[in-house]
């Protein structure tokens, strides 16, 4: 179990295992932004951890006589803002006391991003919940997310939120009706895992292997794409998973209006063509009660 000591066996399911914090180790700058950590596994913690590994990046470096322990979370200016203002950085807040938090933002890629410089939470990922420090070629899942159906839920929603996507496809008709829910990384361990994962909670996935060319680097390299086809795995992710990050809820509720959800418009637009067709009451209703609240 990497060092976590599981309670009782009885409570697994209520989530809740206790942590071996004293591996964690505070600067002096963490202990004057009064930073603390989570004493025993959640599944708020595990939603985290699956967004972390998903765009997360971290990593403890070396410099100009200097230790630097920084964690970094990107996104898209139009699509993902909405989950860091309103999930990302509350959670953060909930799990290590982290207030002031700015959102950075790049006028040339439309990319925002998040800072965290800190000892303390670096050092409780890395040796206390056992994820791995970037690059996450290899990264794996950790072993406790698979002690718990909550616990792997809240972690492939983190996953999702973060690197996955919700698309429709055209294949026999003129409209994108058909739903594709799709992860991809590098990593052939994390794919492993998240098949494993999926299949723990009944539902039917495909994994394909593909030849990626990074001409940046110069490098060949594999990509592992797993995809949960159909309207049968998308109603189940609904309604047993959910979705915390608004670009995929907006398409969600378009389809299921609609039938079909046209691909190239951003979050915002899909949310005004949803309210067009919507009274207030029922769009806040949807909009909240669709997958699974923080």
């Amino acid at each position: 179990m990497n060092n976590i000591e599981i309670v009782k066996s009885n409570e697994i399911e209520n989530s809740e295992m206790a942590l071996p914090i004293d591996k964690i180790k505070f600067s002096k700058n963490d202990t004057r932004r009064s930073i603390s950590v989570p004493k025993t596994l959640s599944s708020v913690l595990a939603e985290d951890v699956g967004f972390h590994i998903g765009d997360g990046y971290m990593k403890e470096r070396r410099g100009n006589g200097f230790v630097h322990y920084e964690l970094v979370y990107s996104g898209d200016k139009n699509d993902d803002i909405d989950y860091f203002k309103n999930i990302l950085i509350p959670r953060k807040r909930k799990l290590f006391n982290l207030d002031n938090i700015k959102i950075e933002s790049s006028s040339r890629n439309n990319e925002i991003k998040i800072r965290t410089k800190s000892k303390a939470i670096l050092t409780f990922f890395r040796d206390v919940i056992m994820v791995q420090e970037s690059p996450k070629n290899h990264i794996s899942t950790p072993l406790w997310i698979f002690k718990s159906n909550e616990f792997q839920k809240a972690f492939i929603r983190g996953i999702i939120d973060s690197d996955g996507t919700l698309k429709f496809l055209k294949k026999h008709k003129n409209k994108h009706y058909y739903p594709v829910i799709q992860i991809c990384t590098k990593s052939k361990f994390l794919a492993l895992d998240i098949m494993k994962i999926l299949k723990n909670l009944n539902f039917k996935a495909n994994m394909i292997t593909v030849n990626s060319y990074d001409k940046r680097v110069n490098r060949k390299y594999l990509k592992y794409y797993i995809d949960l086809n159909g309207v049968g795995n998308l109603e189940k992710w609904v309604k047993e998973i959910g979705f915390s990050n608004m670009k995929h809820k907006s398409k969600y509720l378009l389809w299921e209006r609609h039938g079909y959800c046209d691909i190239g418009t951003t979050t915002s637009e899909r949310m005004g063509k949803w309210w067009a067709h919507s009274d207030t009451r029922s769009f806040l209703v949807q909009i909240f009660s669709k997958g699974a609240s923080n």
